[in-house]
This record gives C-alpha cells, structure tokens and sequence, in this order.
C-alpha cells in the first residue's frame, strides 16, 4: 500500500512519518504552505498526479487571530485541496479535532454527539469536516482530545489552542478534558493505515483520547507552568472529555494514559 501524507509540519505528521519509514507501507510526503496563503497550480498538479492508495491529511490552523475572510480563505484552501484528490475515489484520514463540540456536555462525548462549534477556529474545522464528507465517501475523521505533548513544554499558544479562545487573551477557559499526545494520535493513523491495507471498510467519525481525564488547571500546571496564561475562575467549567468506544470496537484501539 503507498500512502500520500498531506503535511510535514504538524507533530502529529512526523511522528507518522517515523512510523511509516519504519514499516513495508509505502509513502510519499508532500510539505503544504501555510493555510495563510493559496495553493499553487503547480502543487494542485503534483497532489493530484500523486499515485496512492489512501490519503493521510494533517492540517494545523494558525494561530494568529482569525476574521471573517481568513476563515473563508481557509475553507476554500482545503476545499480546493480535497477536489484535486476526490476524482480518486480513494479512502481519505482526516485529522481534525474535539473542538467541534463547545464542552457544554455533562457526558463524554460520543461520536453521535452534533458537533456545536462555538470558536472561530473549531467552526473552520467543522468546515473541514464537511468539505471532506462531501468530497470522499471512505473518509475516516479523527477527532483527538487536547494535543499536547508528554513531559516536555510546548508554547502556551499551543496549550490555549488546545482550550479554544477566549475573550481575554491571557485566560483560558475552566475545563476537563481528555489529553493525547501527538505521538499517541501517529500510533493510532498508523494502525488504521495497516489495517485498512488489510481491507478494513470501517470509515466514518472516531474520538482519539488518552484514558486520563485532567483539568485545564493541572494542565497548565503539567506542561507550562511559566505561561503568562492563567485559568477564567469566573468561567463556567467546561467539559471536553471523549468517548473512545467507537475506535476500539471498530479497530481494536484501545486508549493509553497520557
């Protein structure tokens, strides 16, 4: 099986990378610009002339604060993306993310949950959602809990990334959720790619989360605790923790700690 891995930049991306470099799998690794600007021609061209037998999709939102335009141009970008690959046919991993859902849960989310995007940011990945249910019928969408790393320091743009915005820009939300690492998310995209090479036709939504449920305070706490953010203590105290039942009785995954 040859595998096209849309992306380089994203953690989660070199983790597979490493992965599939170690393995019989196939694959070919294209670097896309930033989602900041458009798409060449010439790398519309390249994508879709690519030989493969599944896509692997990995895209990152910038940071920098998002507008009305910005947000078009980003549905656009991945919709053009996804129209030069779809005449294929061919199954398409997606990575997305848990922020679809606004964490005004008192459960765990399921994947029968209705996405309720209440960011700018998780409302471009509703988007990118659905431009990929639209365009590819074997389509498997990972939705994974907080992204973030195991025992080292990440930049606190990526902690309030993971939590979503917030009006303040030095406040994140209070919160409990489910973290997993990005090594832990390229383990799983790996499974999958070996077991659809074996002929699994198990495609639709999945939750990828780690079996340990934190707070956004401990979180901090773990992984930046010299951030300039701090937690809202007159937030409501959201809930982002997943439901991972779906990916184990469909592809045997089971959820590790963080």
């Amino acid at each position: 099986m040859n595998v096209l891995l849309l992306g380089a930049e994203h953690r989660v991306a070199q983790e597979l990378s490493g992965l599939l470099g170690e393995s019989r799998i196939g694959y070919r690794q294209i670097e896309l610009p930033s989602f900041d600007e458009s798409l060449s021609d010439t790398l519309i061209s390249e994508i879709a002339g690519t030989q493969c037998d599944v896509v692997a999709f990995t895209p990152q939102i910038p940071l920098s604060r998002l507008s009305f335009r910005r947000r078009l141009h980003l549905v656009d970008v991945v919709k053009t993306l996804c129209a030069a690959i779809s005449r294929s046919n061919i199954p398409f991993l997606h990575l997305s993310s848990a922020s679809v859902y606004d964490g005004r849960s008192k459960h765990a989310y399921s994947e029968l949950d209705k996405p309720s995007p209440a960011s700018d940011m998780a409302k471009v990945w509703h988007r990118w959602e659905a431009i990929v249910r639209k365009h590819f019928q074997k389509h498997i969408i990972l939705r994974p809990g907080w992204l973030l790393g195991r025992d080292r320091s990440y930049l606190s743009s990526e902690v309030k990334q993971a939590l979503g915005d917030h009006a303040a820009p030095d406040l994140v939300a209070q919160a409990t959720g489910t973290p997993v690492a990005p090594e832990e998310v390229a383990r799983v995209m790996f499974a999958i790619l070996k077991q659809l090479e074996m002929g699994a036709r198990n495609f639709g939504v999945f939750h990828v989360a780690s079996k340990d449920v934190l707070s956004s305070a401990r979180m901090l706490e773990r992984i930046a605790p010299d951030s300039y953010l701090n937690i809202d203590v007159q937030s409501k105290v959201l809930n982002y923790e997943l439901d991972c039942q779906k990916i184990l009785r469909n592809f045997g995954i089971q959820q590790r700690s963080w």
